[in-house]
C-alpha cells in the first residue's frame, strides 16, 4: 500500500523510515476514533469553527446547508455570524482545495510529513505530489490530533454529521476505491515506465510513445479539476448522444457487430465450425441470461440479461466473470450507481423527479447501453469457453478472452482514448470518432500483418481475419459498404476518363455509375425471392431482408470522410467541411436554427421535425410517411400516400429508414451535386471570361481573355449540354458592362434610385474624403508624367 509508493520513491533509507514513522502515528491516532463513523466528506462547502488544533471542520452537500448550519452555530454562541467571519472564529469555504490548505495550517503532523516529503529530491517531480495526496487522502479518513470526530456527534439538536447511511456508503466506497487503486497501481504504472524509458536507450525514435504514456499515466492519477470547458463539453456530448442515439435503431444495431467483427476472429483463431457454434449458443440471450428478482414486497421483476445473471456456470466460468468486470471488458452499472448515489441524497433518489429522470434515461439511452453490454459479454464467454478447450488455464483463457473481446468491439474507456479525445473541445468535436478510429486500425493491423515479407507469424489467420471482416460487411452493406470502396471506383473512373471527349456519367461519377448503371445491366433481371441480385450485392442482403437501410449504418466505406452539399466557391465547401467535422454537437446546434427558422416560417411540422431528438423524431417521420408520404425539399412527391409498407413504418419509428427512399434521396444527391458542380463550373468560367476581357480593354492586353476562351473550348468539348456559345458570352459581357456603367458607389456602398434616400447622406460625408484622397493622386500622376 503506501509504504509500497514511499519504498519506490528513490528517497533514502532514513527519509523513508522517518515517513512511515509520522504515517504510524496518524494510523496509531486515527484508532481512538474507531467507534465512529467512517469520515465521509458530503460535499465541497465547509466550515471551520474555532482556531488552531481545536478548530472544528463540517463539510456540507450544499451551500445552502453550509450557511444554515454557520446560522444556527452563531445564534447558539448570540454572537452575529459576521463578526465571528471577521474574527476568524468561523471560516467558509466552497471547495475542497480551500479545505486542504485550512486543515494543514492546523495540523503539525501533517505539516512536518509534508516538510519531510519537499526536503527530498525524488528524480521525477510528479512523485512528490502525488505522495503527497496519497498521505493526505489517509489523513483525512483517520483526523488525528484534531476533534474532526466531533462533526458526527449530535450538538444541541445540530446535526454535525450525514445521517444519509446510503449515500456515506456509496461516498466511502467510490473515495476510498480511488485512494486504494492509485497507493496500490501508482508505483508498478511510473516503475514500467521508468522500466520503458531506459529500455530506448539509442532508440530515440520511440521516445514519443514513451512521453504519450507518461502523459495518460499522470493524467488517469491526478485528473486535476475540471475546467469550465470540460463541463460544456460533456454536456454537450450527453445532449449530442440523446440527439443522434435515442433510437431503438442504434441499440439493435450493437449486436451486429458480433456478427461483423467477432465471428471473423473467434472462426479464425478457434476454427470456423467452432467459433461459430459456440457464439450462436449465445444468441439464447434473454432465456439464457435473463432472470426475475423476488422483491421486498413478493413481487417479481425481471432483470436485465447479463451473463453476471446467468445461471448453471460452472466455478470458473464465475469467476471468469467476475475477472471480466474487474477488467472493464464490459460497463459496469454497479460504478454509475454508486456515483449517482454518491451526488444524490437518498430521499431524493426515491423522488417523483429521480424515478422521472431515470426513466428517461433509461427509455433513451439504457436499451443501447444494454445491448453494447451483451454484445461485450457474448463475445467474451465464448472466447473464454474456446480458450479453455483447447486446453488454455483459466488465467489464459481470460487475458485471451479480454484481447479477442476489445479486438473485435474496441475498448472505448476514457482511459483508452488519446488525450486530445479526453477532454474539452478535442471531447466535442470527436465525441463519435472511437468508432471508426478502432476499425480502421482494426483493418490496418491485419492487412499489414497479412502481407509477405513484413511478418513471420500469424500471416493466415490476420488473413482469415481481413476477408472474414469484409465478408461479412458485405452481406450487412453491399459493395458499396466495404472499405474504401469509394476511393477504388474513384481510381477506376480517374484512370479511364478521357478529357477530350464529352464527359459521360461514367467520367464524371464512376461509383454512382458502376452502381446504378453497369451493375443492373449486368445482373439487375436475376432475382433472389423477389429482390434484385443488384440491389442484393449493391446495399447489402439484410437491406433486401428487411427494406431497411441497414446498409448506411454499418458501411466501412465512408466512416471518416462524408459527402457534404456541393457549393458555389472554395470557401464555401471549407466552411461546409469545418462543418461537417466540427462533431455532432455543432450538427446539433445548426439543426435547431433550422427549426428556429420553421417555426418562423409557419412550417411547424419541419420544426418539430428539425427540434426532435431521434427517439421522438422516428415517431414524427413515420407518422408523417403514413399520413402524407415522402417529399423532397422542395415539396416535390417521391413516395405516395399509401406507398411505405407497413415493415417500413415500424422500421422508420425504430430509427432504420426505408430502404427504397434513402437509395432515392442519396442517387438524387449525388446527381444534384454532379450537376451543380458542371453549373458551378460553367459560371466561374464565364465570370472570369467577362473579368479578362474588361482587363483587356483597360490596359490594352487581351492574352488572359485569350486563355480563357480557349477554356471555354475545351468546357464545351466536355459538357456541350451546357456549353457557351458567341451570343451568351456576348451577352453576358454585355450585361456586366451594363450593370458597371450604372453602378455608382459611395463610400464604397453601392447607390441605387431605392437606397439613395436612405443611406445617400451618411454616405457622402466619406465620399468627399475619398475624392479629395483621390485627386491628390491623379495630380501626382500627372505632375510625374504618368
Amino acid at each position: 500500500m503506501l509504504d509500497e509508493e514511499i519504498a519506490t520513491s528513490n528517497v533514502t533509507l532514513d527519509t523513508q523510515n522517518r515517513l512511515m514513522a509520522k504515517i504510524r502515528e496518524i494510523y496509531e491516532t486515527g484508532q481512538k476514533i474507531k467507534p465512529y463513523i467512517p469520515l465521509v466528506r458530503r460535499g465541497d462547502f465547509w466550515l471551520a469553527v474555532g482556531s488552531g488544533k481545536h478548530r472544528q471542520f463540517f463539510t456540507f452537500a450544499t451551500m445552502n446547508d453550509r450557511d444554515a448550519a454557520a446560522e444556527a452555530m452563531a445564534k447558539e454562541r448570540r454572537t452575529p455570524l459576521e463578526q465571528l467571519k471577521e474574527d476568524q472564529d468561523f471560516v467558509l469555504g466552497n471547495d475542497i482545495g480551500t479545505l486542504r490548505r485550512a486543515s494543514f495550517d492546523s495540523s503539525s503532523i501533517l505539516k512536518g510529513l509534508f516538510d519531510v516529503i519537499d526536503a527530498e529530491n525524488f528524480g521525477d517531480p510528479n512523485v512528490r505530489e502525488e505522495l503527497k495526496d496519497s498521505i493526505y487522502q489517509l489523513y483525512l479518513t483517520t483526523m488525528p490530533e484534531q476533534s474532526f470526530r466531533r462533526q458526527f456527534i449530535t450538538r444541541k439538536n445540530i446535526t454535525g454529521f450525514s445521517t444519509d447511511l446510503l449515500r456515506n456508503f456509496s461516498t466511502t466506497g467510490v473515495k476510498m476505491a480511488t485512494q486504494l487503486a492509485k497507493i496500490k497501481y501508482a508505483p508498478l504504472l511510473r516503475n514500467s515506465l521508468s522500466a520503458a524509458q531506459d529500455s530506448i536507450v539509442g532508440r530515440e525514435e520511440l521516445q514519443p510513445f514513451i512521453t504519450e504514456m507518461q502523459a495518460r499515466v499522470k493524467q488517469q492519477l491526478n485528473p486535476g479539476e475540471r475546467s469550465g470547458a470540460d463541463k460544456v463539453g460533456d454536456f454537450l456530448n450527453r445532449s449530442a448522444f440523446l440527439w443522434y442515439l435515442s433510437g431503438a435503431s442504434s441499440a439493435l444495431l450493437q449486436p451486429l457487430g458480433v456478427f461483423q467483427t467477432g465471428l471473423p476472429i473467434l472462426m479464425s483463431r478457434y476454427g470456423p465450425i467452432n467459433g461459430a457454434r459456440e457464439l450462436t449458443k449465445m444468441l439464447r440471450v434473454w432465456d439464457q441470461y435473463g432472470t426475475f428478482r423476488t422483491n421486498p414486497d413478493g413481487s417479481m421483476s425481471f432483470v436485465p440479461p447479463s451473463i453476471a445473471n446467468a445461471k448453471g456456470m460452472t466455478p470458473d466460468e464465475k469467476r471468469a466473470i467476475r475477472e471480466m468486470i474487474g477488467r472493464d471488458v464490459s460497463q459496469s452499472t454497479y460504478a454509475s450507481a454508486m456515483f449517482g448515489y454518491k451526488s444524490i441524497p437518498t430521499e431524493d433518489i426515491s423522488s417523483a423527479v429521480q424515478k422521472t429522470k431515470r426513466g428517461i434515461a433509461m427509455a433513451t439511452g439504457g436499451l443501447m447501453h444494454t445491448t453494447e453490454r451483451l454484445s461485450r459479454e457474448m463475445i467474451y464467454l465464448a472466447s473464454y469457453r474456446l480458450n479453455r478447450k483447447a486446453g488454455k488455464s483459466h488465467e489464459e483463457s481470460v487475458s485471451q478472452a479480454v484481447v479477442d473481446t476489445n479486438e473485435s468491439l474496441g475498448n472505448y474507456g476514457q482511459y483508452n482514448r488519446p488525450l486530445f479525445m479526453q477532454k474539452g473541445l478535442g471531447k466535442v468535436m470527436l465525441q463519435f470518432a472511437m468508432y471508426p478510429l478502432h476499425v480502421t486500425l482494426f483493418l490496418m493491423r491485419n492487412f499489414k500483418r497479412m502481407l509477405p515479407l513484413l511478418n513471420k507469424e500469424g500471416k493466415w489467420e490476420a488473413t482469415k481475419i481481413f476477408f472474414g471482416t469484409l465478408g461479412t460487411t458485405m452481406i450487412l452493406a453491399g459493395a458499396a459498404g466495404l472499405p474504401m470502396f469509394s476511393i477504388v471506383m474513384g481510381l477506376l473512373g480517374w484512370m479511364w476518363r478521357d478529357e477530350e471527349k464529352p464527359q459521360e456519367l461514367k467520367d464524371m461519377d464512376y461509383e454512382t455509375w458502376w452502381r446504378t448503371v453497369w451493375l443492373p445491366k449486368q445482373i439487375g433481371h436475376m432475382e433472389i425471392n423477389g429482390k434484385s441480385l443488384a440491389d442484393i450485392i449493391d446495399r447489402g442482403a439484410a437491406n433486401a431482408l428487411t427494406g431497411w437501410d441497414i446498409s448506411s449504418r454499418t458501411s466501412l466505406n465512408d466512416i471518416w470522410l462524408r459527402d457534404v452539399k456541393e457549393t458555389k466557391t472554395a470557401r464555401e465547401s471549407v466552411v461546409a467541411l469545418a462543418m461537417e467535422k466540427a462533431g455532432p454537437s455543432a450538427a446539433m446546434i445548426l439543426s435547431l436554427a433550422d427549426a428556429y427558422e420553421a417555426f418562423g416560417n409557419g412550417d411547424y411540422q419541419k420544426g418539430v421535425e428539425k427540434m426532435s431528438p431521434a427517439l421522438i423524431r422516428n415517431f414524427v417521420l413515420a407518422h408523417k410517411y403514413a399520413a402524407e408520404g415522402a417529399r423532397d425539399a422542395k415539396g416535390t412527391q417521391i413516395i405516395l400516400e399509401g406507398g411505405f409498407t407497413a415493415g417500413e413504418l415500424v422500421g422508420q419509428s425504430i430509427g432504420f429508414r426505408s430502404d427504397l427512399l434513402s437509395n432515392t434521396q442519396k442517387l438524387a444527391f449525388k446527381l444534384n451535386a454532379l450537376n451543380q458542380k458542371v453549373d458551378n463550373e460553367r459560371t466561374k468560367l464565364m465570370n472570369n471570361i467577362s473579368r479578362e476581357f474588361f482587363n483587356g480593354q483597360r490596359t490594352g492586353n487581351f492574352d488572359g481573355y485569350l486563355k480563357q476562351l480557349d477554356k471555354r473550348d475545351k468546357f464545351n468539348i466536355k459538357y456541350p449540354e451546357k456549353g457557351i456559345d458567341d451570343d451568351q458570352l456576348e451577352k453576358s459581357i454585355e450585361k456586366r458592362q451594363e450593370e458597371t456603367a450604372n453602378r455608382e458607389a459611395w463610400s464604397g456602398m453601392p447607390m441605387t434610385e431605392k437606397n439613395i434616400p436612405v443611406f445617400a447622406e451618411s454616405a457622402l460625408g466619406g465620399t468627399k474624403e475619398l475624392d479629395k484622397r483621390n485627386k491628390e493622386v491623379l495630380e501626382r500622376r500627372r505632375k510625374e508624367g504618368k
